[in-house]
């Protein structure tokens, strides 16, 4: 009885820890889930301003830096994933995938632009300015760089690709390492909760050996009392034999003493 009462008190506590830090991680969640709405709507209001910027190349690439800052945002989310317990994690595992659609959409759509502006810019090198006055060979002029901008472009996108596919098995392995931890952690705490019950049964035993010593000694002591009582008794009933013996007595036991 002793035993199990102290387990479920442990098992208890050690829930109530892990309630905790589930709670905490949802916190995170929610926290980082404001950040990245609020950088979304902030590029998003930027993208409807384009049209009036006088270096498009240039502030597209400010609002290109911002997106890293959000997929930073998102990249922490994905971690917080790991440490929010089974029954909401399904809620906030859908959020995650929104955000990232939301990241991808937005990313597309900028180089959509960053491909427009570079071609208004390259034709406006090419015209002067004047896209009405566009001879053959200002058509062959404007093609050529043009293509060239697309295969750049192309490779551009292989790379963020293989760089988004990397980061994405990063974040795989950094979810594994806090699971990994978190099994550490509980099995850590399971290591102490054997040892608290090692040592206590380690007291229990010493504490029945000690009493096992105890009752054999007090049982020495009894059985050299009884046998001391005996031999008290032994030795009063023959003086009392003595005691009483008659003549005749007397002289038959000389007689036995004497053969």
């Amino acid at each position: 009885f002793f035993f199990q009462a102290e387990d479920g008190i442990r098992d208890f506590c050690l829930s109530r820890g892990l309630g905790d830090v589930y709670k905490r991680q949802v916190e995170i969640f929610k926290g980082l889930e404001k950040d990245f709405e609020k950088q979304v709507s902030s590029i998003n209001s930027r993208l409807g301003s384009l049209s009036s910027a006088k270096n498009k190349q240039s502030y597209l690439s400010g609002l290109e830096e911002d997106l890293v800052e959000v997929d930073r945002i998102v990249k922490q989310m994905d971690l917080q994933l790991g440490g929010i317990d089974k029954i909401q994690k399904p809620t906030y595992s859908q959020k995650y995938r929104d955000c990232k659609s939301q990241i991808e959409s937005l990313r597309r759509t900028i180089l959509k632009k960053q491909d427009e502006a570079a071609y208004e810019q390259g034709k406006a090198n090419l015209l002067g300015g004047n896209a009405l006055e566009m001879t053959p060979t200002s058509k062959e002029k404007l093609l050529d760089p043009n293509d060239r901008i697309t295969a750049q472009n192309n490779k551009l996108l292989e790379v963020k690709r293989i760089g988004y596919e990397a980061e994405e098995r990063a974040a795989n392995i950094q979810r594994e390492l806090n699971r990994g931890t978190e099994i550490l952690i509980r099995s850590n705490s399971r290591a102490k909760e054997t040892e608290h019950a090692l040592g206590t049964s380690n007291a229990l035993a010493n504490t029945i050996m000690r009493r096992m010593f105890a009752n054999k000694i007090t049982l020495y002591a009894v059985v050299g009392f009884v046998i001391l009582v005996l031999i008290i008794i032994i030795s009063v009933s023959y003086t009392h034999l003595r005691a009483h013996e008659t003549g005749r007595n007397l002289v038959c036991r000389l007689l036995l003493e004497k053969k």
